[in-house]
């Protein structure tokens, strides 16, 4: 009798504990769960970035994904979120894949639980204009390295259709637009998109807009993709002291880049903070000493600034994480 009872009061515990980790279903993880990406020429690819929250006190995970039609893809950035972190769902979604309108639902199982999330994405497909490629992609660069790429947008119509313009709000994309060809029914444009050497690293998304006389459609969404690599890399970030009753603290900070470089100087670094290159010398590894007393309070957001006489990368920043205690 007594174990059966202790049995049952153990199961309540799990099962209060279980659900005490995820948060209740009328607290809100995403944003927004609904995007509307409108009319826009077949072909294009679209991409929308879902933010989404950890209100709890331990971490969550997206387990399983899946979607109402294969015209869409799924990335968890990242599938894990931490106590208090944020992150996004992408969903892409490739307006070749159908005409017309099209509602696509993105079902989400969360653990612990399971809780269940449902995004929506919604777009019209213009069968009479189309865009090759639907995304402007630069990826497997270095960082300072130009790149061109073209895109073609044609209209099929009595519609004298034109593109008018584009607007264009990244320094380090420039756009030119040319008419190749016009007769009866028919228009062809190409796009030229240039990337310049400023370009941020790693991975981001920025939107062109190109401006035409259709009523229906009076603006075209340009997507563009860069995965752009360091030329000079942390081994790993942020950097994290662990307090374990030392009077100093000490960390190995690994540079590595993709051709030898030399460390001219360290910019900048927080009080109490001492960051010593073992090497001057050029070589593509390098190792920086990067000692911190126990008794100096590190600041939030606080970083190393390591100046280089690597052009692409002439400052490197290296993030520091407060100290935990164990």
């Amino acid at each position: 009798m007594i174990r059966s009872q202790w049995l049952t009061v153990m199961a309540l515990l799990l099962l209060i504990g279980r659900s005490g980790l995820l948060v209740a279903d009328n607290i809100r993880l995403f944003e927004k769960t609904q995007h509307n990406f409108g009319p826009v020429p077949r072909g294009t690819l679209l991409v929308q970035r879902f933010r989404w929250t950890n209100p709890t006190s331990a971490p969550v995970t997206i387990s399983q994904v899946q979607t109402s039609s294969n015209s869409v893809r799924v990335r968890l950035l990242p599938h894990t979120l931490e106590p208090g972190a944020s992150g996004y769902v992408e969903v892409e979604m490739d307006t070749r894949q159908f005409a017309g309108e099209k509602v696509v639902a993105v079902h989400l199982q969360l653990q612990p639980g399971p809780r269940y999330e449902v995004l929506q994405v919604r777009a019209v497909s213009r069968p009479d204009i189309v865009i090759r490629p639907g995304m402007v992609r630069f990826a497997g660069l270095e960082a300072g390295q130009v790149a061109e790429r073209l895109v073609e947008v044609e209209h099929f119509g009595s519609l004298d259709w034109q593109i008018l313009g584009g607007h264009n709000a990244y320094p380090f994309l420039t756009t030119q637009i040319r008419l190749v060809s016009r007769r009866p029914g028919e228009s062809r444009y190409q796009i030229a998109v240039r990337l310049n050497e400023q370009a941020p690293v790693g991975n981001w998304l920025a939107v062109l807009t190109l401006s035409t006389n259709d009523p229906g459609l009076p603006v075209l969404p340009l997507l563009v993709e860069g995965q752009i690599r360091p030329v000079i890399e942390v081994a790993a970030t942020p950097v994290v002291f662990v307090e374990n009753g030392r009077a100093d603290l000490e960390q190995r900070v690994i540079l590595r880049g993709l051709r030898p470089f030399r460390i001219v100087a360290i910019a900048e670094k927080p009080p109490g903070m001492e960051v010593q290159p073992v090497s001057d010398r050029p070589q593509p590894i390098h190792l920086l000493l990067v000692r911190r007393q126990s008794q100096a309070d590190l600041p939030t957001n606080a970083v190393i600034r390591v100046a280089t006489d690597c052009p692409q990368q002439p400052v490197l920043e290296i993030p520091l994480a407060n100290p935990s205690r164990r």
